[in-house]
Parts: C-alpha cells; structure tokens; sequence
C-alpha cells in the first residue's frame, strides 16, 4: 500500500468544506431574521439600529429551522446512492456538485433579500434543497480517493480543514454582519463555496469505473460497461491503492472478463500479484483458457505460483 497522502487529504478538507459552509450562516442567522422583532425578542446585537426581521415566535421560528434535517432524511439516501451508480465522462461525484451548488448558492443569496416571510421560506427550501443534493456527493470523495486502511486518517485530516474553515467563516461572518449589513455574511459564504466547490471539480481526480470494479468485484456494474483495456488497470500509471485483494474481491465478472479483455492479457506488466492470481482464477473458470495461458506466459508465473 502507497503511503498516506497528506496533500491530499488536506486539499479534500478544504474542497470538502463547500459541504458545510453554508449551514453555518444558515444556523447561525436566518433563525435571528425570523425572531427579530417578536415581543420575546430583545436588540442586544450592539447594533445602531433596531434589526428588522419577521416577528416569529421563538418555537415557529426553531421548526421552520428542521426543515434542513427533514429535507436530508429523504434526499441525502437517495442522493448519495444515485451518486454511487452514476457514471459520466466528469465521474461520479461531480455532476451532483455541479446541479447542487448553484441552487443552493441562489437560495442563499436570496435569503437576507427576501421582503416577505414566504420569500425566505422559499429561498431557504431551495438552499437545503441544493446542500441536501450535494453533500453527500461530495463527502464521498473520501471513501473514492483513499484505501480502506487509511480512511480514518482521511478524515481526521478532512475534520480538522473543516474546523479551522468554520471557526474563520464564522468570525468573519460575525464581523460582517456588524460593519456591513445582513446581507454580507451570505455573499461571503455564496462566493467560498462556489469558489471550493469549482476548485474540486477542477482538482479531484475521481477514479475510473474499472479501479471500482477491481475494488468491488461487483458483476451489476460491469455489465454494461464499454470494454477499458485491462493493461489500464495494470499499469502503474492507475494507482493500486484500492487493489488490496481480498478473499472477497478476487472472483470477476467472467463473461465480463471472457467477453473484453482476453485480447489484452499477453504482454502485461502485473504489479500486483494477488490482483494477478484473482484473473487468473476467474478467466479459468469462465473458460478463456487461452487467455489465461497467455497471462501465465507474460512473465509472472512465479507470482502466482
């Protein structure tokens, strides 16, 4: 196994917080908009002016703010498996970033505007209508990126970029909301994540399908897969990182393999030998035995002995 990857986790972090820059501004000031001017409400914000806002009561104001977790109870399964399955020439992740965030950064900027009451609810529907769709995709870029093994420190790395981006966004939000209006704090964080978000679809790299299956052993997804060259898979220009081999990860699609790759087997360069000894077995047992006679003879007989 390749050596852990801080760059990488570290850029993941700080792509990955787009994910939830938005729910801090959220949490942090529509419920003050919504309870501003009710009775129960008191101007100790140190501003020169009373805050004009919407007069809910404390309790109204505090459902409205669940809509966010009701909203994800549907949509983030769903989204997140929809993700899983899908496949496009951007990967897997992306094109839910690229529908998600510009919806959801309209209804953040739309929400400090909002003359009426039905227009925030409005607009903060469509912002966690938009976070709902994709954050999940985007979370999941730490199970595509890193191994099994090194998850765990993924994350650590990944929650402690996460932390040093809340703790700044939320100072200066603060600091903007006093000096400069209501409105600043969303445009801060409309811009930051459109900014992060861009910067991971320019920057991740999403594996390609073939790297899944050989992690997966999954015959669903190859199925109707187009035919990569398996020398693809082999070459050290795809990085082996999630080719562990496991017990469970060494029987292939057989008529998969019996139907693209017996043509591609001769002459290749294996550097993983369980992943190796795994093909063999499955090209065996599916029937290509000329297939499997020309693995045997590309010089890498005496790692799969």
């Amino acid at each position: 196994m390749e050596p852990f990857r801080w760059r990488r986790a570290l850029f993941l972090g700080l792509v990955s917080s787009a994910a939830s820059l938005a729910g801090l501004v959220v949490d942090t000031f529509v419920p003050v908009l919504l309870q501003a001017g009710h009775p129960l409400w008191h101007n100790t914000t140190g501003l020169p002016a009373p805050l004009v806002g919407f007069a809910l009561a404390p309790s109204l104001a505090f459902f409205i703010m669940t809509w966010d977790n009701m909203i994800n109870m549907i949509v983030h399964p769903w989204a997140g498996v929809r993700s899983d399955q899908t496949w496009t020439r951007w990967g897997r992740r992306k094109p839910w970033i690229l529908v998600g965030v510009p919806l959801a950064v309209t209804g953040l900027v739309a929400l400090p505007l909002a003359p009426t009451l039905a227009g925030i609810l409005v607009a903060l529907l469509v912002t966690n209508l938009g976070r709902a769709l994709y954050g999940p995709p985007m979370v999941a870029w730490l199970g595509d990126l890193f191994p099994a093994a090194q998850r765990s420190q993924a994350n650590a790395a990944v929650s402690l970029v996460a932390g040093v981006m809340a703790i700044g966004v939320l100072v200066a939000s603060g600091v903007l909301f006093e000096r400069v209006g209501r409105a600043a704090p969303f445009g801060l964080v409309a811009l930051g994540t459109v900014l992060l978000a861009g910067l991971g679809v320019l920057g991740v790299r999403e594996p390609p399908r073939w790297v899944k299956i050989l992690e997966l052993g999954c015959s669903r997804e190859v199925t109707t897969q187009s035919s990569p060259p398996l020398s693809l898979v082999f070459f050290p220009a795809i990085p082996d990182t999630h080719h562990e081999c496991g017990e469970n990860k060494q029987r292939w699609s057989n008529a998969w393999i019996g139907r693209h790759c017996s043509h591609t087997l001769q002459g290749l360069s294996i550097r993983n030998c369980c992943c190796a000894r795994g093909a063999v077995g499955a090209l065996s047992e599916g029937g290509v035995s000329r297939a499997a006679h020309s693995l045997w003879g590309s010089g890498v007989a005496s790692c799969l002995a």
